[in-house]
């Protein structure tokens, strides 16, 4: 059985939330790494740390809140900056948002290193919340335009979480 490493990055929590389900819902042992921050999250603790190293883990997912078509800006540059050591382990993917699978599946490809595309074995959509009052009067106006055009955001995925879950014992070896 192998270890793996949740990364995420998130702005009003949900994502963290969500990782924090991955990692709870896996076989392996997971620790989750919010790269906004720099912080380690266990089940039962949380430090800040100046540096994640990649090489303690056997898988690695990595996922991000997606805001107008873009991930977290931190999230982009962990990929970029960890893009070598990324393709040296299983990599997955997931995202987080109102947005639809395959308009994030595709915005968040664009934004990623090609080779780390290629790479990743599997990728999930798991839905997002919207929390209006964590939210600036910008973000607020725009996502009332969103539910106009598109409807209410549909909430947290918890079908999509349970099947990405099977999806990365599969590739941690741990079923």
């Amino acid at each position: 059985m192998s270890n793996a490493l949740i990364v995420f990055a998130s702005k009003y929590g949900t994502t963290q939330k969500i990782a924090q389900k991955i990692a709870a819902g896996i076989k392996a042992t997971a620790v989750c790494y919010d790269c906004k921050t720099g912080t380690m999250i266990s089940a039962d603790s949380q430090q800040n740390v100046k540096q994640v190293n990649l090489a303690g883990y056997g898988t690695i997912v990595l996922g991000s809140a997606m805001y107008m078509g873009m991930p977290i800006s931190a999230f982009k540059k962990f990929c970029a900056a960890h893009e070598k050591e990324l393709l040296s382990h299983p990599v997955a993917l997931f995202t987080c948002g109102v947005g639809t699978s395959q308009e994030d599946e595709g915005y968040l490809r664009k934004a990623l290193p090609a080779a780390l595309n290629s790479h990743a074995a599997s990728y999930a959509h798991l839905g997002g919340d919207v929390v209006p009052e964590r939210m600036n009067a910008f973000e607020r106006m725009a996502m009332k335009e969103y539910v106009k055009q598109h409807g209410p955001a549909a909430g947290i995925n918890e079908q999509a979480i349970a099947e990405f879950c099977i999806a990365l014992n599969k590739l941690t070896g741990s079923l």
